[in-house]
């Protein structure tokens, strides 16, 4: 929780004195700790900080159950699926019906999707799953084939599936700067002086 105090959740629980000029308002021996709620309210809320006297006690309840962790911004660890509420098993059927194109003759999206319900069909663990609508399927085809050219060219298909794995890998980001990448290959380059005699410089 920002403000001007900083650890304001955690002197509002433990209801330490006001040493060094800190406000009054905040003094426990006069204040109860409902009033200490409302007055940090009114001075987040001065500086720019849109807060409520509930919500205060939300977060030092928070901090005082889980530390300074509990003062995060939660929502950002709330990821939602992939495909979002497509089963699995859709999920599993699809990749693999799109994986059989790699070095098939070209099909037609409605091609696609009609095996992956064909392989649905015969997996016995999965009899209860309801098949989506085909709407949701050829959405989650379109997402799923993105760069794989599985409805284009049989030759262009088949290139980009010989390709090498990249030597990257990918991880999720919460937010910006959160993960950095280096290429750990010296760069070298060559340039040529005044003196006509090739330099190097890395």
């Amino acid at each position: 929780m920002g403000g001007a105090h900083p650890g304001g959740a955690g002197r509002l629980a433990a209801g330490r004195p006001c040493r060094g000029g800190a406000a009054a308002e905040f003094d426990p021996e006069h204040n109860s700790l409902a009033q200490r709620e409302r007055a940090k309210a009114a001075e987040l809320t001065a500086a720019g900080h849109a807060m409520t006297a509930s919500g205060v006690k939300q977060r030092r309840q928070r901090c005082q159950r889980d530390g300074l962790v509990g003062l995060a911004d939660g929502r950002s660890a709330k990821q939602m699926p992939s495909f979002g509420r497509v089963a699995p098993a859709v999920v599993e059927a699809m990749r693999q019906a799109i994986d059989e194109t790699a070095e098939a003759s070209s099909r037609t999206i409605g091609f696609v999707v009609w095996r992956a319900t064909q392989i649905l069909a015969t997996r016995e663990d999965v009899r209860d799953i309801e098949v989506p609508s085909q709407r949701t399927l050829y959405r989650l085809f379109n997402k799923m084939a993105a760069g794989t050219h599985a409805t284009g060219s049989a030759t262009t298909r088949r290139s980009v599936n010989a390709r090498p794995a990249r030597p990257f890998g990918e991880v999720p980001a919460c937010a910006p700067g959160e993960w950095m990448q280096i290429d750990p290959t010296r760069w070298t380059s060559w340039s040529g002086w005044t003196t006509a005699l090739p330099g190097r410089s890395s």
